[in-house]
């Protein structure tokens, strides 16, 4: 007897050990599912979308294949999400639909170069509401695959390019947490990197991404083993790789202006209260450098400058800066932040929000040289902006859409604005959202032409007199669907029902 308990005993403990894994990783699922914004209900597009077979626009303003002009009273057919013809010939074709652009101006529609889509699906339809017809999602996962798939076989989405997860090579407990927490690809061994490319490539992923943690062996294998199988690499300036070993790396494209920016922060001997003025004169004195060897090794920047500009209001003025953003539209998961009231995650809103330092804010004694530094920190992105532009590096809009304070769609439109204020022209800044990410990519779309794709937004007013007009939007077509100007606000209205059914923080005092 007293052994058949003990061996009863023994087999509830090996059933426990084998069960408490696995169901601590369903938990942990569907909890970082809900994080991520896949409990939020997903609206149907359909009614809000027209179909179309065939459908011309007449008498429109077109911007010019090299974005700096619009050539008047224009005639297109599109067929089939395909440009068919454009010409300023006024006989119409009675068979054929026309919608009239008199006093609109038709324009590439856009591209948002990085975006984390997360599990947030309505975000797809943001998107298109805002004249955004193809993302880059930047952290790829099987989800997006599916989303992809998706939309190439006739759903209603912007056109997806999808990158792999990160990949990083951190030691311990933080290769654990790399792997189960933030979901990278953590890479140890050289001999681990062949198999996860081939992984990589094998499940579709467009580009591999890597990440701030690559230490110098795994990222050469990376690229060596990337090259091999014909893949893009992009991503992150990894802290351990000098620039020099940047510039010979065959890598594609650096997302984000201020990764450059900390490469040339750690260069320096890092920012501190006592050096300001220092800091700025070396950005200053090697920035143009650096754009100049960015540019002569093929290597393109996509933006997200924006965010960079939004950390100083959201750290100080949490309050007001919600007030400046589409808050309604962003997944209230996301934006909320915590999962359950024991476990919480940053959010975006006052005194939960990511960038806010609370301690130092509220300490009389250090908030006004906390402020000056993160100014200081911040004049230093634009000092690199500015030399990337200056010194015609190819530059891509992105907006790192779902980081904090960063609302999908409607970002892409304060980026551009950014941009301006930054010193690019507002056909410069536009070129940063069509004919570049089209040519980077080697797509039919970014440019109105015979033969390409016909993802077009009509506006308005004239983007190139004032950037802020690429939001005075009249309609979106993309593939072979169009959003009108009514259907869209229907849309948008249909997307804030559905956030506000889980919404638990109410946002009435910010809107």
């Amino acid at each position: 007897m007293k052994f058949k308990r003990k061996k009863k005993l023994f087999i509830v403990i090996i059933t426990l050990l084998v069960l408490f894994p696995s169901l601590a990783f369903i938990i942990t699922k569907e909890l970082m599912r809900k994080r991520l914004g896949g409990y939020t209900e997903i609206i149907d597009p359909k009614p809000f979308f027209t179909d179309y077979n065939t459908i011309g626009i007449k008498n429109v303003n077109i911007l010019n294949q090299e974005g700096n002009d619009f050539i008047a009273n224009q005639q297109i057919i599109l067929r089939n999400g395909v440009i068919q013809s454009i010409d300023s010939i006024n006989v119409l074709d009675k068979s054929i639909t026309y919608i009239d652009g008199k006093g609109k101006y038709l324009i590439p529609s856009l591209t948002d170069t990085h975006v984390h889509l997360k599990h947030s699906k309505n975000d797809l339809y943001l998107y298109l509401a805002n004249g955004v017809t193809t993302v880059w999602e930047m952290f790829g996962s099987d989800i997006h695959l599916e989303w992809r798939a998706e939309q190439q076989n006739g759903a209603i989405s912007p056109k997806l390019f999808v990158a792999s997860q990160k990949l990083n090579s951190q030691e311990g407990l933080l290769q654990w947490l790399r792997k189960y927490a933030w979901w990278d690809i953590n890479i140890t061994s050289v001999n681990d990197v062949r198999p996860w490319i081939q992984k990589i490539k094998s499940k579709g992923f467009d580009a591999i991404k890597i990440g701030s943690y690559l230490n110098k062996q795994i990222f050469d294998a990376i690229l060596k083993e990337a090259k091999s199988e014909n893949m893009i690499v992009m991503g992150h300036l990894p802290l351990e790789i000098s620039f020099e070993e940047i510039y010979a790396s065959g890598i594609s494209e650096l997302a984000h202006i201020e990764e450059i920016a900390r490469r040339m922060e750690n260069d320096f001997g890092g920012l501190t209260y006592n050096n300001f003025d220092e800091y700025i004169a070396y950005m200053q004195k090697h920035a143009d450098s650096v754009a100049i060897r960015l540019r002569e090794n093929n290597i393109a920047v996509s933006t997200t400058i924006w965010l960079m500009e939004s950390v100083p209001s959201q750290k100080f003025d949490t309050e007001n800066f919600i007030k400046t953003i589409e808050i309604e539209y962003a997944n209230p998961t996301i934006s909320e932040g915590k999962i359950l009231s024991f476990l919480m995650f940053k959010g975006w809103f006052p005194n939960h929000n990511e960038y806010e330092d609370l301690e130092t804010l509220n300490d009389p004694e250090w908030r006004e040289d906390y402020i000056n530094l993160v100014n200081t920190w911040l004049k230093g992105i634009q000092i690199v902006t500015k030399a990337l532009h200056k010194n015609g590096t190819t530059i891509l809009a992105g907006t790192d859409a779902n980081a904090t304070g960063v609302v999908a769609g409607f970002s892409l439109h304060d980026e551009l604005q950014t941009l301006v204020e930054n010193g690019f022209t507002n056909a410069e800044a536009l070129y940063t959202a069509t004919i570049s990410p089209a040519n980077w990519a080697n797509k039919t779309n970014g440019i109105i032409q015979q033969g390409f794709d016909a993802d077009l937004l009509l506006l308005n007013k004239n983007p190139l007199e004032d950037i802020k007009n690429t939001k005075s939007i009249e309609m979106v077509f993309f593939n072979s669907f169009y959003l009108e100007k009514e259907s869209r606000a229907k849309l948008l209205t249909e997307i804030k029902k559905s956030n506000d059914k889980i919404r638990t923080i109410d946002i009435s005092m910010w809107k």
